[in-house]
C-alpha cells in the first residue's frame, strides 16, 4: 500500500512538474511568463540563501551583493563578446562571487547574531558604492546588455524556461549539500557552534564554504536576471531590498529542508504581486516589515515547511482518533 502511494505522489509530482515546464507553449499572457520568470528567480535565491542561512543559521543580507556582482560580471562579458559567450559569462560570475565570499567570508563570519545581520546588509551598500564611482562599469548610469534578437513573447520564452532550469538545478545542489557530511556539519552549526567545534568540526572552513556555495548560485541566478533585465545599475543590482526580500522568503521556509524556501518563495512573491497591484509600495514595504518580524516571531527555528508537517501530523492523528471513538 505504502509503495502505490509513493508511486501515485511521484506521478503527481512528474505531472506537475511537466505543466510547468510545458506553460510556455501553451501560449499564455505575457504576464504569466513574466510572473514565473519572477517566481523562479526568487525560488533559486531563497534555496541558495537557505545554504548559509537556514543550514548554518547565519542570517544574511547579502544576497543583493552577490546578485549584483553576477549581473555585472555576465553583462561586461556579453557586452564585449556577444550573446555567444553568455552561459560561461554565467558561470564565470559565479565563480568570481564564490571567491569574493571566500575572502569576505573569512573576517565576516566570524561575527555571530545581529552584527552578522548588519555586516551582511553593509556588504551590499559597500559594493553599491564601488559600482557606483567604478568607470569602465558604467557608473552610477550603469550599462545595457545587447538586445536578443526575439520578439517579446519568444523572450519570455526562453527566460521562463532558463530561470526554472536554473531553480531545478540549484534545488538539486541544495538537496545534495542537505544530505552530506558537509550538511551534517553545517546544522551543528546551527544548533551549537560552540558544541559543533568541540567535537573537532571545522566550523570556519564548512562556514565559507557554505557561504561561498551560496554566493556562487546567487551570482548565477544574478547573471541570467541581468540577460533577461538587459540593463543593470548600481541600484538595481547591489538592491538591498532584494536582500530582504529573500531574507523573508527564507525565513519563511527556515528549517532543515531545501523545499521549505521553495514555499517561502511563492508565498513572498504572491504577496508581492498583489500589494503591488492594489497598494501604494510604501505601504507594501510597511506590510512586508511587519510579516517578517511575524515570522521571526512565531517560526524562530522550525519554517513553514516543518509547521505544516507538524500540523498534518496532528490532523492525522485527530482524524484516527475520531475513527477510533466512532468504531468504539
Amino acid at each position: 500500500m505504502s509503495n502505490i502511494k509513493s508511486r501515485l505522489s511521484k506521478g503527481a509530482l512528474g505531472v506537475a512538474v511537466a505543466l510547468i515546464v510545458c506553460v510556455p507553449f501553451f501560449h499564455p499572457p505575457i504576464y504569466v511568463l513574466t510572473l514565473g520568470i519572477a517566481a523562479f528567480m526568487y525560488i533559486g535565491l531563497a534555496i541558495s540563501w537557505n545554504i548559509i542561512g537556514g543550514y548554518a543559521g547565519y542570517i544574511s543580507l547579502a544576497t543583493g551583493a552577490f546578485f549584483g556582482i553576477g549581473a555585472y560580471s555576465t553583462g561586461y562579458i556579453v557586452t564585449h563578446y556577444g550573446y555567444a559567450m553568455v552561459f560561461p559569462g554565467i558561470i564565470l560570475g559565479g565563480v568570481i562571487a564564490g571567491f569574493i565570499a571566500v575572502l569576505i567570508g573569512y573576517p565576516v563570519l566570524k561575527i555571530k547574531g545581529p552584527y552578522f545581520i548588519l555586516a551582511s546588509g553593509l556588504i551590499v551598500m559597500g559594493f553599491r558604492l564601488i559600482f557606483m564611482n567604478t568607470g569602465f562599469m558604467g557608473g552610477p548610469m550603469g550599462f545595457f546588455y545587447p538586445m536578443i534578437p526575439v520578439d517579446i513573447f519568444t523572450n519570455r520564452f526562453i527566460f521562463y524556461e532558463v530561470m526554472l532550469m536554473l531553480a531545478a538545478v540549484i534545488g538539486f545542489i541544495a538537496y545534495r549539500v542537505q544530505n552530506s557530511k558537509m550538511g551534517i556539519g553545517l546544522f551543528c552549526i546551527r544548533e551549537d557552534e560552540d558544541v559543533a567545534e568541540t567535537i573537532r568540526i571545522n566550523t570556519t572552513r564548512l562556514k565559507i564554504e557554505g557561504f561561498a556555495i551560496s554566493a556562487c548560485l546567487i551570482a548565477v541566478v544574478g547573471g541570467a536576471w541581468g540577460c533577461y533585465h538587459t540593463h543593470v545599475t548600481p541600484m538595481e543590482g547591489f538592491d538591498l531590498w532584494l536582500s530582504i526580500m529573500v531574507l523573508a522568503m527564507g525565513l519563511l521556509g527556515l528549517g532543515r529542508d531545501w523545499r521549505g524556501p521553495i514555499i517561502g518563495a511563492i508565498v513572498i512573491v504572491m504577496l508581492d504581486q498583489i500589494l503591488s497591484l492594489f497598494l501604494f509600495a510604501e505601504l507594501a514595504r510597511m506590510i512586508f516589515g511587519l510579516l517578517m518580524v511575524l515570522i521571526i516571531l512565531f517560526l524562530p527555528q522550525e519554517g513553514i515547511i516543518v509547521y505544516l508537517i507538524k500540523a498534518w501530523e496532528r490532523l492525522k492523528l485527530l482524524f484516527l482518533e475520531k475513527k477510533k471513538l466512532e468504531h468504539s
